[in-house]
């Protein structure tokens, strides 16, 4: 069993094709962002059975929006541990995978977007 969140975002990982985006880019706004996704990643965690997996992500390349928001989210609820993304992941000079939490991290290179992502397999039942 798998839940995708694909969660609301500042979008900072694709400036390269919305432009418009970088003067709405705010400390302000990425903050409510982040308190939006912490809210879905609670959310969405309700769904996933015992061995089931959570797949967050999100096209924002910052770490309020990724690192900060996983982190938080494993210290709240025990139920859950980041698996280590690496495995599934052709290799490339672009990404990269941070180690606490383990999370996926695209830069956005080239013609692609940035994004960050993160795998969280619940390991026991529970409510956090």
């Amino acid at each position: 069993e798998m839940v995708l969140l694909d969660a609301p975002c500042s979008g900072s990982g694709t400036l390269r094709r919305h432009p418009d985006r970088r003067w709405r880019l705010t400390p302000a706004a990425i903050e409510q962002a982040a308190a939006l996704q912490a809210r879905m990643l609670d959310a969405a965690a309700r769904l996933v059975a015992p061995g089931g997996v959570l797949l967050y992500a999100v096209c924002s390349i910052e770490d309020e929006e990724g690192v900060e928001v996983i982190g938080d989210f494993l210290a709240r609820d025990r139920d859950f541990e980041a698996l280590d993304p690496s495995p599934w992941l052709a290799r490339s000079a672009d990404a990269s995978v941070s180690s606490d939490p383990p999370l996926l991290e695209i830069l956005p290179l080239g013609e692609g977007d940035g994004f960050q992502a993160a795998l969280l397999r619940r390991v026991r039942a529970g409510s956090g």
